[in-house]
């Protein structure tokens, strides 16, 4: 075959696969639709797909997807296939999940890392191919290849296959980022419809993208009459030629001037009367596109209080009746901010008792290896540390603690976006080190500013035979990790970036051995960063003291946490306190 034709063959795969991948619905379709393409235009016997597994192991399992002549032809090799699940650097896949790369095989009877014929010698295959399909840096799948004979894999195809494998990796990125988008605006408009503010989203054309109820309330116009219209029909003519000119600059590339301040505005209703609003403006991305969503408020009854308190003011200077009837309404006004400022207060409360409703509860944790328990005090109603304790790859205990930055609301905001995160990528990634990459990654997604950044250390607690355990840990920008053995304090710590910090951002994981009675203790920075009346700080050797006493771990530590309410006295907590402790109880 001359070398037109190799490049013929070459371009055919990449396009034939290519198109029908990037038509196809879902990831094993994708697969489906490359294997068919590829394997046409090479002249290859028989295709085949491997996907990670789903528990978790890193490991490679048969996806079930298979292109061949025959629909029943290699039915020992592909029973073979079915029946083995590969690791990292095991056999042709696994050597391509490991590297990265392309691999060729010319003789998979005599290849010594080629499993498969080790289980049955009476495979129909000879020579195999497989390439990677990757998304960024992560390999998402194998496709492999196979015929009766030798075969011979030139250049042209092995980077036009490259390529496709890349582009391949795009397509299912693209879907797996458009089912997050799809189940995430599931969750916000579920929100956002039934909230006590207008609350409006536009793309940046300025066309309505989302709508809730209490706009259609204050506006007057309903959903259907909006959406993927212009924004300028709620916009009074006054003001509509400077909205054109901000959305102009948006288009080129400028910084929006209003986002993350709240300003005051007219509106206008579909019957074309204006009444004052206060807009609050964010701005977010999907992929390259921008979009923006306002929190509008209706200020007209304000804005009449307002009024007329300052009537009254004005009347005050005209006689002393005046002056105690500015009287009785000031009385009624604070009155009336009492009364919201109760509501605020049981809102607080309210968010603060969620927020504890989604730290997990200890008692669905059955290890009987190990004792294990949390104290959680925020400094303020709600704050800003999450923890969580779940199993893990291999039996163990997987445990999360992280400290977002800042206190207060503000705080407790982020640690329901890391609370989501975790939940996505908890059970997928193998080692704590594994889990707090993805985190990263999908912080600097969300806020390449940084905005989202937090601490974070993950650990893996799995107890083993002779009553002991094995942990692995990883530290983003976190506390040290404190095991107690006896008298003895070990301080177990590998230094890491917070999370959110950097795309590049290298995470460690590092392993060392419990003994049965040993006490492991993660916390935060609260626990330590307290002071008493008299200027003096908490000194961290009394405090490990407390936590070492003998007794229960549950009550060790409820009365070490007390210690230090009695030390401050009544100085307030100034930071959110979090302490997990653990105790291997043997068997």
């Amino acid at each position: 075959m001359d070398a037109l034709k190799l490049e013929r063959r070459a371009a055919s795969a990449l396009k034939d696969s290519l198109r029908g991948a990037q038509s196809a619905g879902s990831v094993q379709e994708i697969l489906r639709a490359a294997l068919r393409g590829v394997r046409v235009a090479a002249g290859w016997a028989l295709g085949h797909a491997y996907v990670l597994a789903h528990d978790g192991t890193g490991e490679l399992v048969s996806a079930g997807l298979w292109c061949a002549d025959a629909p029943d032809g290699f039915a020992r090799f592909r029973a073979a296939t079915e029946a083995t699940r590969l690791e990292r650097g095991v056999g042709l896949p696994g050597r391509v999940l490991s590297s990265g790369s392309a691999v060729l095989v010319e003789d998979v009877h005599s290849d010594p890392n080629f499993p498969r014929a080790t289980l049955d010698p009476g495979i129909e295959v000879v020579a195999g191919f497989a390439f990677p399909v990757r998304a960024g840096e992560r390999v998402v799948a194998v496709l492999e290849f196979f015929a009766g004979e030798a075969i011979e894999v030139d250049a042209a195809l092995r980077d036009a296959l490259a390529v496709l494998g890349e582009e391949l990796g795009q397509v299912i990125q693209q879907r797996w980022t458009t089912r997050a988008l799809a189940e995430s605006e599931s969750r916000f408009r579920a929100v956002a419809r039934s909230a006590n503010d207008a609350i409006v989203s536009a793309d940046i054309d300025g066309r309505v993208t989302f709508w809730n109820d209490c706009a259609e309330r204050i506006f007057g116009y309903s959903e259907a009459e909006v959406m993927g219209g212009p924004l300028t029909r709620i916009i009074p003519p006054a003001y509509r030629e400077a909205h054109e000119r901000g959305v102009a600059r948006l288009r080129d590339g400028a910084e929006p001037r209003v986002i993350g301040r709240t300003v005051t505005l007219e509106g206008l209703r579909k019957d074309g009367t204006l009444f004052p609003v206060e807009l609050s403006l964010a701005r977010w991305r999907v992929n390259e596109a921008s979009f923006f969503s306002g929190i509008i408020r209706d200020v007209s009854e304000r804005r009449a209080a307002e009024e007329r308190l300052l009537e009254a003011l004005r009347r005050l200077e005209a006689s002393e009746q005046l002056a105690r009837e500015v009287s009785l309404e000031l009385q009624r006004k604070n009155r009336e901010l009492e009364s919201r400022r109760a509501v605020l207060d049981a809102d607080l409360r309210e968010a603060g008792a969620f927020q504890r409703a989604m730290l997990p509860s200890l008692a669905d944790l059955r290890v009987p290896e190990l004792s294990v328990h949390a104290c959680y005090q925020p400094a303020e109603i709600v704050g800003g540390d999450l923890y969580d304790l779940s199993p893990g790859p291999g039996g163990s205990v997987r445990s999360l603690l992280a400290d977002t930055v800042g206190h207060g609301v503000q705080a407790s905001l982020r640690t329901m976006v890391v609370k989501t995160l975790y939940e996505r990528h908890k059970a997928g990634a193998a080692t704590p080190a594994a889990l707090l990459a993805r985190l990263n990654a999908d912080a600097i997604a969300m806020h390449p500013d940084r905005q989202m950044r937090f601490a974070a250390c993950c650990f893996d607690l799995r107890p083993q035979p002779d009553g002991g355990a094995t942990l692995r840990y990883a530290n983003a920008g976190q506390l040290p990790l404190m095991l107690l053995r006896g008298s003895k304090v070990i301080e177990l710590y590998e230094p890491g970036p917070f999370v959110g910090m950097t795309a590049a951002a290298v995470f460690v994981d590092r392993e060392a051995e419990l003994r049965p009675g040993d006490r492991l203790y993660a916390y935060t920075d609260g626990l330590l960063d307290q002071w008493n009346p008299n200027g003096e700080k908490a000194e961290e050797d009394a405090v490990l003291a407390a936590l070492g006493a003998p007794g229960a771990l549950a009550e060790v530590m409820r009365e070490a946490v007390a210690g230090l309410d009695r030390f401050r006295g009544a100085e307030a907590l100034p930071d959110d306190l979090t302490l997990l402790g653990y105790e291997l109880r043997g068997r």
